[in-house]
């Protein structure tokens, strides 16, 4: 005979406990209705936006992490980053403003490394650099100058300067490194240039060199001579193959009076500028009108005739209507005469 027992229709309350198995143990706890509402509901609201998911709502709930898909997205954490480095509101790693990064020695300063933001490292302030762009291939410590500017990248273009070619000078620095034509890089015009070769051909300088731009391109310790210009560009710091030193000093302009070609003198102009002035033909004097010189045949002009039994001193000349004669000999009283040829003119 079956027993059948009848339950009382009741309607529980949130306070209500019942009871539920540990899963994987025989054990069993109590739990009130209110708290498995709150897990359903926590387990209902579980959406895309969230970085977990639920594998199993209906079964046994497994709760795992979703892969981060980038972006803004909240809840999620990104891979990446350093101890230095902060989540920022975009979902990207960097440097928040006013942190700044761990290291730094005394008397470094802290300078862009890149354009990106927040890109920053210690440096020395042992130099001043320009952003150029590049006409040409470079080599390291080659003297540059300007040919221009570009618009689009927004910097000067440079190529290699010449002491031959007065186009291609002055020179405003020094390449910062090797690059090649359209590259985008630095030159640097005041301070220390390193590594550097300043041991090896055709860089075989000694420490304390002055360093001048070369005619057909690069350094030179020589002075340059004839109608190459001279630029000195700075003085080696460090003779050595591949960590030599050069202190930069590229004032940007050549000499104010450069070297003079043979046969050639300077004379001032009207401005106070030295003005090259060839040596004149032979037999020729260089005369003035007391703004300008200029070589000419010499000649005697605006002479009052004497006659050449009167008094006169050494060196004086007098003519009469046919001839021109010149004192060899003379005082107060008396005085010796002689006709001058014209082949005696020099």
């Amino acid at each position: 005979m079956a027993i059948i027992y009848t339950y009382p229709t009741v309607t529980p309350t949130l306070a209500d406990k019942v009871l539920v198995s540990v899963d994987g143990t025989n054990a069993t706890a109590n739990a009130t209705i209110s708290s498995i509402i709150e897990t359903m509901d926590v387990v209902d609201n579980l959406t895309a936006t969230l970085p977990i998911e639920v594998s199993n709502p209906t079964g046994n709930i497994t709760i795992s992490s979703r892969a981060y898909a980038g972006g803004s997205t909240t809840g999620y954490v990104p891979t990446g980053g350093t101890a230095s480095t902060f989540l920022k509101g975009d979902g990207s790693w960097g440097l928040p403003l006013g942190i700044l990064p761990a290291g730094g020695d005394q008397f470094s300063v802290l300078r862009k490394a890149t354009g990106t933001d927040y890109d920053v490292e210690w440096d020395y302030a042992d130099k001043v650099t320009l952003e150029v762009r590049f006409d040409e291939t470079v080599s390291k410590g080659d003297p540059l100058h300007i040919t221009g500017f570009n618009l689009g990248q927004n910097r000067i273009t440079v190529d290699k300067a010449d002491a031959s070619d007065p186009n291609k000078m002055p020179s405003i620095g020094l390449a910062f490194g090797d690059y090649v034509q359209n590259d985008n890089g630095q030159a640097i015009t005041i301070g220390s240039l390193k590594d550097v070769n300043t041991q090896n051909s055709p860089n075989d300088f000694q420490e304390g060199d002055v360093l001048y731009v070369k005619a057909g391109g690069g350094l030179t310790n020589v002075k340059p001579t004839g109608t190459n210009l001279i630029q000195n560009v700075g003085k080696v710091g460090r003779r050595q193959q591949n960590n030599g030193e050069i202190v930069v000093m590229a004032i940007g302009r050549s000499n104010d009076i450069p070297n003079i070609p043979h046969g050639s003198i300077w004379i001032g102009d009207n401005n106070g500028v030295a003005t090259e002035l060839s040596i004149g033909n032979n037999n020729t004097v260089l005369t003035s009108t007391g703004s300008s010189a200029a070589w000419e045949i010499p000649r005697i002009e605006n002479l009052t005739p004497t006659a050449i039994n009167t008094p006169g001193v050494t060196g004086q000349l007098t003519f009469d209507t046919n001839n021109l004669y010149v004192c060899t000999s003379g005082d107060p009283v008396s005085a010796t005469w002689k006709e001058v040829a014209l082949s005696d003119v020099r």
